[in-house]
C-alpha cells in the first residue's frame, strides 16, 4: 500500500472509516457498480484506421477474457467518407448505416461481451457532417462563419448517436469525442493540418471548444435518452495535460452557466445534468521533468502531486454541483518508449499501475472506471509520429518480431490486482500466447 504524504496515521484511519465503502464515498452517494472498475481501451484493426491489423476483434475479446476486464472503451469511426465508417449521409441529410462496417462493430462488441465485458463506453473517432461538406475527421463548423452549418452539425451527430443507442442496447455510456482540448488535434476548424506554422488560424479558442463540447453533449444526450433513460452521456475524454490551473475544465461549467447554451434553442439550460452524466478526463502523470526513456521509479512527491492535481479537477465538478457524478478515466497508463524490452523498466511500469490504482481506490471514490491505455504496443501502422503514444500497451503486438503476443509484466500485474475470476481463461496467458504467436 502506498504511503500518502502529509496525512497523520490517525487522520488517515478516520478518513478510511468515513469512506468505509466506495458507495458512501465520505458521505457522497456514488451510484455505480464497482465491479466495472477495471477497464481497457484500444481501437480494433478489424475496423480499419491507424491501428495494426493484428489488433483484431477476436484478439481484443480474448485479451479481455484473460485479464478479467469488465469495462471497455470502444473506438468507432462515424463518417463513411473516410473509407471506413458507420454512416452515409444523403442529399437530404438523412443517415443510413454502412452495413458492412456496422457488422464489424457488432462483431467488435460481441467478441468483447464473449470475453466478459459488461460495461461499454462508445467513442466516436470522427464527426459527421452535412451532405456535400468537405469536412472530415475532427473538423467542426465555425458558428460565427456559418450558423446553419453548425446547427446541422449538432443535429446530425445527435441523430447518429440516437440510431446507435437503438442499434446497440447493450451500450449505455456515450462519449462525444476525444481530447478536444489538446492543441486542436481533437477539434478544429476546416483546413487544420497540424502544421505548427499554419495551424493557429484553424484552431478554436478554449472558450469556443468548451461551448462546442457542451452543445454536442446536450444534443446527443437528448437523443440517446429518447431511446432509453438508462443511457448516459460522458464528457469527451479531456486531456487536461497542459491545463495546470484547470481553467479548461472550469470553462465547461462557465459555458453551461453563461445562459447562452444550448445553441439554436429558444431557451437556455444551466443545469449540467442535462449536458452530461459522466465526468471524463485522462490523468496521465506529468513526467516531463524526466528524460526519455522515462525513469519510471517516480519519487513520492510526484505521486502526491499527481494525486492532488487529479482531486482538484474533481473539486471543480463538486463546486458546480457534480460531486455525485461518476468519473471515467477513459485513458490511463505508462509508455515504455525508448527501451520497450528492458525488464527493469517493464517491471517498474507494472508496479506503477498498482501504486496509482491504490491511490485512486483510497482517495478518489468517485472514479467508476479506469480504462488502461492501451491493450498493445503498435508495430507497423502508426497512429501518429508520436513514438511515446505508440509505445503504450500492456501486451506485445502479435506482429512484434521479438516478443510477439507475449504479455508484459503490467498485464500480469493488472490481472492479479483485480482478480476477476470466473472467466474460462482468466489469467491463462499461455493459452493466449499459444493462440496468437507466430
Amino acid at each position: 500500500m502506498f504511503k500518502i504524504k502529509r496525512k497523520s496515521f490517525l487522520s488517515l484511519i478516520i478518513a478510511l472509516i468515513m469512506c468505509l465503502t466506495v458507495f458512501s464515498g465520505c458521505g457522497t452517494n456514488y451510484k455505480f457498480n464497482r465491479d466495472y472498475f477495471f477497464g481497457l481501451c484500444d481501437p480494433s484493426g478489424s475496423l480499419g484506421g491507424g491501428v495494426d491489423k493484428a489488433i483484431t476483434n477476436e484478439w481484443l475479446g480474448d485479451v479481455a477474457d484473460v485479464l478479467g476486464v469488465k469495462s471497455f472503451r470502444l473506438w468507432v469511426n462515424l463518417d463513411a467518407k473516410t473509407g471506413n465508417g458507420l454512416f452515409s449521409v444523403d442529399k437530404n441529410n438523412n443517415l443510413s448505416f454502412n452495413h458492412g462496417y456496422l457488422a464489424k462493430v457488432h462483431d467488435y462488441v460481441d467478441n468483447l461481451k464473449h470475453g466478459g465485458v459488461e460495461n461499454f463506453l462508445f467513442l466516436n473517432t470522427t464527426y459527421l457532417h452535412s451532405y456535400g461538406s468537405p469536412m472530415v475527421g475532427y473538423d467542426v463548423p465555425d458558428v460565427y462563419e456559418d450558423e446553419e452549418d453548425y446547427l446541422a452539425f449538432l443535429e446530425i451527430n445527435a441523430k447518429a448517436y440516437g440510431m446507435l443507442a437503438a442499434e446497440f442496447p447493450e451500450i449505455k455510456n456515450w462519449e462525444v469525442g476525444n481530447e478536444p482540448d489538446l492543441n486542436g488535434g481533437g477539434m478544429h476548424k476546416f483546413g487544420y493540418t497540424g502544421d505548427p506554422d499554419t495551424s493557429q488560424a484553424y484552431m478554436f479558442t478554449d472558450k469556443e471548444i468548451a461551448e462546442i463540447v457542451c452543445d454536442l453533449c446536450w444534443y446527443i444526450r437528448r437523443e440517446v435518452k429518447k431511446v432509453s433513460n438508462e443511457n448516459r452521456v460522458s464528457l469527451p475524454g479531456l486531456s487536461l495535460y497542459y491545463d495546470a490551473d484547470h481553467s479548461f475544465f472550469e470553462s465547461i461549467y462557465e459555458a453551461i452557466e453563461s445562459e447562452t447554451l444550448p445553441y439554436g434553442t429558444e431557451f437556455s439550460d444551466t443545469d449540467p445534468d442535462n449536458y452530461f452524466d459522466i465526468l471524463d478526463w485522462h490523468p496521465y502523470m506529468n513526467a516531463d521533468k524526466f528524460s526519455s526513456p522515462y525513469y519510471l521509479n517516480f519519487p513520492e512527491d510526484l505521486w502526491e502531486e499527481w494525486a492532488e492535481n487529479t482531486i482538484e479537477v474533481h473539486n471543480i465538478a463538486a463546486k458546480h454541483g457534480d460531486a455525485e457524478k461518476p468519473a471515467y478515466f477513459s485513458e490511463f497508463g505508462y509508455t515504455d518508449v525508448g527501451d520497450p524490452y528492458n525488464g527493469t523498466l517493464q517491471n517498474q511500469i507494472a508496479e506503477n499501475y498498482k501504486i496509482a490504482l491504490d491511490i485512486i481506490k483510497e482517495r478518489m471514490p468517485w472514479v467508476e472506471v479506469v480504462f488502461c491505455f492501451r491493450a498493445t504496443t503498435l508495430v507497423y501502422q502508426k497512429a501518429s509520429d508520436n513514438k511515446t503514444e505508440e509505445n503504450y500497451g500492456i501486451f506485445y503486438n502479435s506482429d512484434d518480431p521479438i516478443n510477439g503476443a507475449k504479455a508484459k509484466p503490467a498485464a500480469r500485474a493488472l490481472a492479479e490486482y483485480f482478480g476477476n475470476s470466473g472467466s474460462a481463461h482468466y489469467a491463462d496467458f499461455d493459452w493466449l500466447y499459444n493462440k496468437y504467436s507466430k
